[in-house]
């Protein structure tokens, strides 16, 4: 009988030591916010979801009919919008964030490694446009 009580003394010391034993925090990457967002209103950070790597944009829309491009070093548009983002109403300047997916999906392709560029505006050759040179 000793020894029962002995085991089941040993069981809920266990126990409640799982139970208040600090656990591993988990490590979440947060979005590199800066201060600068007023002065340049376009950001960007990667991360990840359900399917692989991503890269969030948050910008600013200034203008309506804004879109956002995705243009690789040669030129070519790999990824775009498929909407163009309007001021509110009563004319305030709205921000969007948009999530851009580096894997294969039914709407975009696998991205490469390499450098692009990311262009918001509402027209692709502006010269009003906010771009941003990206690394992947």
């Amino acid at each position: 009988m000793k020894s029962l009580e002995y085991i089941v003394g040993c069981l809920i010391v266990i126990v409640i030591s799982f139970i208040f034993y600090p656990k591993a925090p988990i490590e979440e990457i947060d979005p590199e916010l800066h201060d600068y967002f007023d002065d340049y209103p376009l950001e960007y950070w990667k991360g990840q979801d359900d399917g692989g790597d991503v890269v969030w944009v948050r910008f600013r829309v200034l203008q309506n009919n804004t879109k956002l491009w995705v243009r690789d070093m040669a030129g070519r548009i790999v990824h775009e919008t498929p909407m163009e983002f309007d001021l509110y109403d009563d004319g305030r300047d709205r921000i969007h964030k948009h999530r851009w997916k580096l894997y294969f999906t039914e709407w975009s392709d696998d991205i490469i490694p390499g450098d692009y560029e990311i262009i918001v505006g509402s027209n692709l050759l502006n010269t009003t446009n906010l771009t941003t040179v990206i690394t992947i």
